[in-house]
């Protein structure tokens, strides 16, 4: 699995992404994008944080669109709940 870190010239981690397998999403973010797209496959997940914020993006096959983007707390960023 794969993981980029880009650093501040102080050495702090300004953000970071890395790629991870669908058991270690949050139970609470894999439950909310089931719930929404039953039918949907996985097809790579990423752990993201930037600036202070952690999110997963998964990419979705069989779904209608192409990625869904959750807070830990299994809240959506994308796409926005209709």
């Amino acid at each position: 699995l794969a993981r980029d870190l880009i650093y501040s010239p102080d050495g702090t981690v300004v953000s970071y992404e890395e790629q991870i397998t669908e058991a270690s999403l949050p139970p609470v973010v894999l439950s909310a994008v089931k719930t929404r797209y039953p039918k949907a496959s996985f097809t790579r997940i990423e752990k993201l944080f930037e600036k202070g914020t952690m999110t997963y993006e998964i990419a979705l096959k069989g779904a209608g669109v192409s990625e869904a983007v959750l807070t830990p707390e299994g809240k959506w960023f994308a796409p926005k709940q209709k």
